[in-house]
């Protein structure tokens, strides 16, 4: 029987961002980060700081599951149920809009006319709303 090949953290991104490149699949780098941290629940950060950390068997089963949601087109975000906008975590799946970075743009000219300047500081407005743009203000 042929013995398994031990995986660590930084080999299994590489090994999968270069895969991604080769199936042309949008974000190769962070898609891989993003969604071997979701199996790992480290942050991107925590994957490079443990970098040489082993991965289980279980864990690669997981991560290898995630990958091919991936590469059959599924955005990340609706597969890892989570995107932060403006610096707020939101959960996400296909019933809503995944926020573009453009979005944020929006948010900061929005504080700024209000004559709130830093983002994340200062008081910020109250809103009940589903949008992330409302719940960002």
């Amino acid at each position: 029987m042929q013995e398994l090949k031990e995986w660590h953290i930084v080999d299994l991104l590489k090994t999968t961002a270069d895969f991604f490149v080769a199936r042309d699949v949008d974000e190769p780098r962070i898609s891989s980060e993003r969604l071997l941290g979701h199996v790992l629940s480290q942050s991107r950060l925590q994957l490079y700081l443990n970098h040489d950390r082993p991965v289980s068997q279980e864990e690669l089963d997981r991560f290898r599951t995630l990958c091919r949601q991936r590469l059959d087109g599924r955005p990340v975000q609706y597969i890892t149920g989570e995107q932060y906008f403006y610096g707020l975590p939101f959960m996400v799946d296909e019933r809503v809009l995944i926020p573009r970075p453009e979005t944020e743009l929006l948010v900061e000219h929005a504080l700024e006319f209000v004559g709130i300047t830093s983002k994340g500081g200062g008081m910020r407005p109250c809103l009940i709303s589903g949008l992330e743009v409302a719940v960002s203000l």
